[in-house]
Protein backbone atom coordinates (compact mmCIF):
# COMPACT_ATOMS: atom_id res chain seq x y z
CA UNK A 1 0.00 0.00 0.00
CA UNK A 2 2.87 2.38 0.78
CA UNK A 3 4.21 1.86 -2.74
CA UNK A 4 0.93 3.03 -4.25
CA UNK A 5 0.99 6.17 -2.10
CA UNK A 6 4.52 7.04 -3.24
CA UNK A 7 3.55 6.53 -6.89
CA UNK A 8 0.44 8.72 -6.40
CA UNK A 9 2.51 11.51 -4.80
CA UNK A 10 5.08 11.32 -7.59
CA UNK A 11 2.30 11.45 -10.21
CA UNK A 12 0.65 14.43 -8.46
CA UNK A 13 3.90 16.40 -8.30
CA UNK A 14 4.69 15.54 -11.92
CA UNK A 15 1.26 16.79 -13.01
CA UNK A 16 1.76 20.11 -11.20
CA UNK A 17 5.21 20.52 -12.78
CA UNK A 18 3.74 19.76 -16.23
CA UNK A 19 0.92 22.28 -15.83
CA UNK A 20 3.41 25.00 -14.90
CA UNK A 21 5.36 24.40 -18.12
CA UNK A 22 2.44 24.55 -20.56
CA UNK A 23 3.06 27.62 -22.77
CA UNK A 24 -0.49 28.94 -22.33
CA UNK A 25 -0.10 29.09 -18.55
CA UNK A 26 1.88 31.96 -17.15
CA UNK A 27 4.77 31.16 -14.87
CA UNK A 28 3.34 33.76 -12.52
CA UNK A 29 0.18 31.68 -12.13
CA UNK A 30 2.17 28.72 -10.89
CA UNK A 31 4.13 30.75 -8.37
CA UNK A 32 1.33 32.99 -7.11
CA UNK A 33 -2.17 31.77 -6.49
CA UNK A 34 -3.83 35.21 -6.41
CA UNK A 35 -3.82 38.05 -8.87
CA UNK A 36 -5.70 41.30 -9.38
CA UNK A 37 -6.26 42.85 -12.78
CA UNK A 38 -5.94 46.64 -12.83
CA UNK A 39 -6.88 48.67 -15.92
CA UNK A 40 -5.28 52.07 -16.46
CA UNK A 41 -6.94 54.52 -18.86
CA UNK A 42 -5.10 57.61 -20.07
CA UNK A 43 -6.76 60.99 -20.24
CA UNK A 44 -7.16 63.19 -23.31
CA UNK A 45 -3.45 64.13 -23.25
CA UNK A 46 -2.10 60.62 -22.67
CA UNK A 47 -0.14 59.40 -19.68
CA UNK A 48 3.58 59.07 -18.96
CA UNK A 49 3.96 59.20 -15.18
CA UNK A 50 4.04 56.78 -12.28
CA UNK A 51 0.65 55.40 -11.35
CA UNK A 52 -0.42 54.92 -7.74
CA UNK A 53 -2.51 51.85 -6.97
CA UNK A 54 -4.13 51.57 -3.56
CA UNK A 55 -5.18 48.06 -2.60
CA UNK A 56 -7.71 47.35 0.13
CA UNK A 57 -8.73 44.18 1.91
CA UNK A 58 -11.57 43.70 -0.60
CA UNK A 59 -8.96 43.36 -3.39
CA UNK A 60 -7.59 40.18 -1.83
CA UNK A 61 -9.21 36.79 -1.31
CA UNK A 62 -9.66 35.78 2.33
CA UNK A 63 -7.02 33.07 1.84
CA UNK A 64 -4.35 35.56 0.68
CA UNK A 65 -1.31 35.27 2.92
CA UNK A 66 0.09 38.77 3.44
CA UNK A 67 3.83 39.08 3.87
CA UNK A 68 5.14 41.57 6.40
CA UNK A 69 6.46 44.11 3.88
CA UNK A 70 4.98 43.23 0.46
CA UNK A 71 8.38 42.16 -0.88
CA UNK A 72 6.75 39.31 -2.82
CA UNK A 73 4.44 41.59 -4.85
CA UNK A 74 4.87 41.18 -8.61
CA UNK A 75 3.36 43.26 -11.43
CA UNK A 76 3.19 42.09 -15.06
CA UNK A 77 1.50 43.33 -18.22
CA UNK A 78 -1.86 41.61 -18.67
CA UNK A 79 -1.40 41.49 -22.45
CA UNK A 80 1.10 38.63 -22.18
CA UNK A 81 1.04 37.87 -18.43
CA UNK A 82 4.84 37.64 -18.34
CA UNK A 83 6.43 41.05 -19.02
CA UNK A 84 7.46 42.55 -15.66
CA UNK A 85 6.38 46.11 -14.85
CA UNK A 86 8.64 48.39 -12.82
CA UNK A 87 7.04 48.96 -9.45
CA UNK A 88 7.71 49.93 -5.86
CA UNK A 89 5.72 49.04 -2.77
CA UNK A 90 5.50 52.17 -0.62
CA UNK A 91 2.96 51.04 1.91
CA UNK A 92 2.03 47.57 3.09
CA UNK A 93 0.03 46.73 6.18
CA UNK A 94 -0.50 43.04 6.72
CA UNK A 95 -2.73 43.66 9.75
CA UNK A 96 -5.25 45.86 7.91
CA UNK A 97 -4.66 44.00 4.61
CA UNK A 98 -3.91 47.12 2.57
CA UNK A 99 -1.10 48.17 0.28
CA UNK A 100 0.12 50.97 -1.96
CA UNK A 101 2.07 50.20 -5.12
CA UNK A 102 3.45 52.64 -7.68
CA UNK A 103 3.97 51.31 -11.20
CA UNK A 104 5.74 52.76 -14.24
CA UNK A 105 4.28 51.85 -17.63
CA UNK A 106 5.38 52.81 -21.12
CA UNK A 107 3.68 56.01 -22.32
CA UNK A 108 -0.03 55.62 -23.00
CA UNK A 109 -1.58 57.34 -26.02
CA UNK A 110 -4.48 59.73 -25.37
CA UNK A 111 -7.67 57.93 -24.29
CA UNK A 112 -6.03 54.49 -24.55
CA UNK A 113 -5.92 51.88 -21.81
CA UNK A 114 -3.82 48.95 -20.70
CA UNK A 115 -4.06 46.39 -17.93
CA UNK A 116 -1.63 44.87 -15.47
CA UNK A 117 -1.83 41.95 -13.11
CA UNK A 118 -0.67 42.37 -9.53
CA UNK A 119 0.40 39.11 -7.92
Amino acid sequence: MAGHLIIFRFFSLSLVALLCTIPMASAWDCLNAHRNQITITAGASGHNEEIRIDLTSSDFPAAYDFTADGADVRVVLASDDTTPVDHIVTGWDSASRTGTVYIKLPALAPSSSTSVYIY
